[in-house]
C-alpha cells in the first residue's frame, strides 16, 4: 500500500515515474484525484472514459483512492530490482500506449448525449403506436355488441347515420 510519505518523495515536480510502490492508492480523494491529474499530464494515463478515481475499503478498513481502470488495462509490472527473497509490489506504468479500449472522455460524453436524444425521440416514435396495438387489443377483447355500439354510437351523435339505419343494424348483429 502506498502512503503519501513515500509517493511524495522522488522526481522533482511530483511523483516518480513508474510508481514502485504497487497500485496507487492514498488516503484521501484529494490526494488520488491530484495523483491521477500529474499522471494524465505527464501523459502516463490517458484522458480516456474508462479511467477514474477509485476507492477501495471504506466499511471497516479506512477508504483508499487510486487511478482505475474500468477495463483493467494499467500496466502493472513486476519490480525487476527486487531481490528473489523479499515481497515485491509491482510497478505501475500507467495506461499501455497502444490500449484497445481507450475511448476519449470527450467522446463519451458526447456518445452518451447523444444516445440519450436518440433513446428520447425513439421513445416519443414509438409510443402512439404501443398504444394503438393496446387499445385494438382491448378492442378485440370485446364483445361484437360492445364493439359496433363502439362504432356506431359516435356516428350517430354526429348524425352521419339515422335511426332507422341504427336499428338495422343492430338487427343484423343479432341476426334477426
Amino acid at each position: 500500500m502506498a502512503t503519501p510519505s513515500r509517493a511524495s518523495g522522488g522526481a522533482k515536480g511530483g511523483l516518480p515515474f513508474p510508481y514502485r510502490f504497487g497500485m496507487p492508492r492514498f488516503p484521501n480523494k484529494h490526494a488520488g484525484q491530484k495523483f491521477m491529474e500529474l499522471y494524465q499530464q505527464q501523459g502516463h494515463i490517458r484522458k480516456c472514459a474508462h479511467a477514474h478515481l477509485g476507492q477501495w475499503g471504506g466499511m471497516m478498513d479506512p477508504a483508499e483512492y487510486g487511478p482505475e481502470c474500468e477495463q483493467a488495462s494499467f500496466l502493472l509490472i513486476p519490480d525487476p530490482a527486487a531481490s528473489p527473497y523479499e515481497l515485491a509490489e509491482d510497478v505501475f506504468f500507467g495506461c499501455p500506449p497502444d490500449c484497445r479500449f481507450f475511448v476519449s472522455a470527450p467522446r463519451a460524453r458526447l456518445d452518451r448525449g447523444t444516445a440519450a436524444i436518440g433513446r428520447g425521440l425513439l421513445a416519443v416514435v414509438r409510443a402512439p403506436f404501443f398504444t394503438a396495438r393496446w387499445l385494438l387489443t382491448w378492442y378485440a377483447g370485446l364483445p361484437a355488441t360492445t364493439q359496433a355500439l363502439l362504432i356506431l354510437v359516435p356516428l350517430l351523435v354526429l348524425g352521419i347515420l339515422t335511426w332507422s339505419q341504427l336499428v338495422e343494424v343492430f338487427d343484423r348483429v343479432r341476426g334477426k
